[in-house]
């Protein structure tokens, strides 16, 4: 997918496929947790929930993933994010990075990654937010609930 095609992909609506499942991710209490997007009758993208147990900052991060990802927000009172142009310049704490931000002009690629982003002030517990970013890229209301991240001991 070029840069000039996500706008039209984040307007269309898209549906998520099959029941997603937390596995361990890559640090201590870290969960992962992938789940496949349909967009007229194909795959290939998805949404990619990383949720931190007792971190000291990231507690959970979404991302729309083409890949790269096209959108994404990030939920925890410590983070600190810079802009790299003045939308305002320093955001403390949640915060979302849209396409539209981070777009880049006509048919170029796709950033590698979403360098802009705005004060995310919504609720901030996982479901409600799961509900405000599948709105914010056109994703149907899943017919599968998003599991409640695991604790570490049961994970297999």
């Amino acid at each position: 997918m070029r840069a000039d095609e996500v706008a039209h992909y984040l307007s269309a609506t898209k549906s998520l496929s099959g029941t997603p499942i937390w596995i361990a991710g890559s640090k201590d209490n870290q969960f992962r947790l992938k789940w496949p997007v349909i967009f007229r009758g194909t795959g290939g993208t998805h949404l990619e929930i990383t949720y931190s147990s007792g971190a000291p900052y990231l507690k959970y991060s979404m991302m729309l993933m083409v890949p790269p990802p096209v959108f994404r927000l990030d939920v925890g009172k410590e983070l600190t994010h810079m802009n790299h142009r003045p939308h305002p310049h320093m955001i403390r704490g949640h915060h979302y990075h849209p396409w539209e931000l981070n777009s880049p002009e006509g048919r170029a690629a796709i950033p590698k990654s979403l360098r802009e982003a705005l004060r995310y002030d919504r609720a901030t517990d996982i479901r409600t937010a799961f509900d405000w970013f599948c709105d914010m890229v056109g994703i149907a209301s899943p017919s599968s609930e998003l599991p409640e991240p695991p604790l570490r001991e049961t994970l297999l």
